[in-house]
């Protein structure tokens, strides 16, 4: 319950970060969409949270709000994943003609690559809360009858093509997911690779360097996102992937799961705080009037005595 709070006040604080920059230096597109979204969704994700585990609603409430769980966890990874490939198309010196054309063109790929992402998980989402909601709808009415029943009994009764299209619909999940973990895993490597290579070039000319220091936390902070979305997509291929598609939200909403989940989003945020300059300067500048606060607090103590 504390790290669902404590996260929440972080990510609270970084869309008014983005609201009122520091200095006015607003981050440009298209990461200024992607951080955006992630935060968004990273909130989204705890409000459903909250209400699946400790408010008493109705079933259709519920499969509403499961629907919402789904698509702010699934786009807060992917955008996690497409916020690494962005800084790998800026940063890496690409040969490659599409690579090239990516990066001179990074917003409208950016930008395509987000609305096709929309769609993906939308109709994901969208198939889960059909399947979900027919399957509620079987259970109630066998229960109404007072009929014995099992999930076989229940799933034998989903009509056909509902049932063809949830598959349909997990093996895309399926395949955009394996991408994702591999476009990650690809682009954060390559990505800290060339850092560090460039980085030893420029440790014995430059160590004062606010370059050299940007670079060092770019390497470090993409190295550990892509650890993070590697431990966690780990942990979901082990629960998830190929999963008996009438499981429901039950089955999802265990507190292992939310558990890891909160603690990759704490460290994604917290990394996000380290890389992103946006955030990392209201956080000292902060810091700096609390410092000035209580000094200033401590020195008119003796006066008042």
């Amino acid at each position: 319950m504390s790290a669902i709070v404590l996260n929440i006040l972080i990510n609270a604080f970084y869309i008014a970060c983005l609201v009122r920059p520091f200095r006015g230096e607003t981050p440009k597109q298209p990461l200024s969409l992607l951080l955006w979204t992630m935060l968004c969704c990273n909130l989204s994700f705890q409000a459903s949270v909250q209400v699946l585990f400790f408010v008493n609603a109705s079933i259709g409430l519920i499969v509403s709000i499961f629907g919402i769980f789904i698509f702010s966890l699934s786009t807060s990874m992917t955008t996690t994943v497409w916020l690494n490939f962005f800084y790998f198309i800026q940063i890496v010196p690409l040969k490659s003609p599409v690579f090239l054309w990516m990066k001179r063109n990074h917003k409208a790929t950016i930008y395509c690559i987000w609305m096709v992402e929309k769609l993906i998980i939308g109709i994901t989402v969208t198939s889960i809360v059909m399947f979900d909601v027919s399957v509620f709808s079987q259970i109630s009415d066998l229960m109404s009858f007072n009929a014995t029943f099992n999930s076989d009994t229940v799933f034998n009764k989903l009509p056909s093509h509902l049932i063809k299209l949830a598959k349909a619909t997990m093996i895309m999940n399926e395949v955009y997911f394996v991408i994702c973990l591999f476009i990650m895993s690809l682009s954060s490597l390559s990505t800290a690779i060339y850092l560090s290579r460039h980085l030893r070039q420029m440790a014995s000319k430059v160590r004062s360097c606010s370059l050299f220091r940007s670079q060092v936390r770019v390497t470090v902070t993409g190295i550990l996102q892509g650890a993070l979305y590697v431990l966690l997509s780990a942990w979901i291929l082990s629960r998830y992937l190929f999963y008996d598609i009438a499981a429901g939200p039950a089955a999802y909403m265990t507190l292992a799961n939310i558990t890891v989940i909160n603690v990759y989003m704490m460290g994604t945020i917290v990394n996000l705080g380290v890389g992103q300059a946006v955030f990392r300067q209201r956080a000292v500048d902060l810091w700096h009037r609390a410092a000035r606060c209580c000094t200033t607090m401590r020195a008119q103590q003796p006066q008042k005595g």
